[in-house]
């Protein structure tokens, strides 16, 4: 069974969704440790409800920005996980981490990527934008990280239908049912293989009747 390391700055919504399918036997996947920066986020405290490993990993603690990048690259090195899932995490992540799990770490985005993303794109922000901008189509993706921020292959993604007339909140919540879904697919490819990548486009083998 394939493992992987969760990151979470808030509730953890998606991350619920997706230990869902793991408890119905959907996701054939071994969660080795949930990690967040916000030591009384919701995913810390749903995960050491669920009895998994937990880690508090913050700049605040750790202000050497070398000793601060060494706890990463140490979770690496404890679980050796085969996957890494971010599940609304708001902290950068180092090179040398991305590095090391090269097409093997998952984002998801609150908007069709490559539209309203890039620095100081996420959370409501995005749907701000999205409002002020009078989009009718919204939507989110799974993509893969690379070190050029929200520029990774997009392995899913899936559309939300607007009328123009929602507020940004109501915009995030119809584009939040959408992430909850579609995430745990994201991941069922991961955990499969069913993809490949070719010059940072997502081939998806299944849809080639793999």
């Amino acid at each position: 069974m394939k493992s992987a390391l969760v990151f979470g700055s808030g509730g953890g919504s998606n991350f619920k969704s997706i230990y869902k399918h793991i408890e119905t036997g959907e996701l054939a996947l071994n969660i080795s440790c949930v990690i967040s920066n916000n030591s009384t986020s919701g995913i810390l405290h749903f995960a050491s409800e669920k009895g998994l490993n937990t880690f508090h990993l913050s700049q605040k603690k750790l202000p050497d920005a070398k000793e601060y990048e060494h706890a990463y690259l140490n979770l690496l090195d404890t679980y050796s996980p085969d996957l890494v899932i971010l599940a609304g995490y708001m902290k950068h992540i180092p090179a040398s981490f991305i590095q090391r799990m090269p097409f093997k770490i998952l984002n998801i985005h609150p908007s069709l990527l490559p539209a309203f993303g890039g620095h100081g794109m996420y959370g409501l922000n995005v749907h701000k934008a999205v409002f002020q901008r009078g989009t009718k189509i919204s939507g989110a993706t799974i993509h893969f990280v690379t070190e050029d921020y929200d520029e990774g292959p997009i392995l899913l993604q899936e559309q939300v239908l607007l009328n123009g007339d929602e507020s940004p909140e109501e915009i995030a919540e119809k584009v939040l049912q959408v992430e909850h879904t579609l995430y745990p697919k994201a991941v069922k490819i991961c955990i499969d293989g069913d993809y490949i990548i070719k010059e940072n486009r997502v081939v998806l083998l299944e849809r080639e009747n793999k």
